[in-house]
């Protein structure tokens, strides 16, 4: 990892859960380079703030990205680098 982040980590764990929403917390804490706790932390903000459902399966989570939309400031990125 870079000395920058450039998402903050319920970013990291919402593009995480996107990419593959079979992912237990531990999965994605080690996918991420996180602690569990913060991966359950940022995940239970993500609900919180109704970005992802959990939905049980068997003894286990799983995770679904909702159709919230972003931000207004980050709906109007488009591109990065020079225009």
């Amino acid at each position: 990892m870079s000395a920058i982040e450039l998402l903050t980590i319920n970013g990291r764990v919402l593009a995480c859960v996107a990419d593959d929403p079979n992912l237990r917390l531990r999965d994605i804490a080690d996918r991420l380079d996180i602690t569990e706790r913060s991966a359950f932390g940022a995940v239970t903000d993500l609900i919180d703030a109704d970005y992802i459902t959990k939905v049980r399966v068997g003894r286990n989570n799983r995770y679904k990205v909702t159709n919230r939309p972003l931000a207004r400031h980050l709906q109007q990125i488009t591109r990065l680098g020079n225009t």
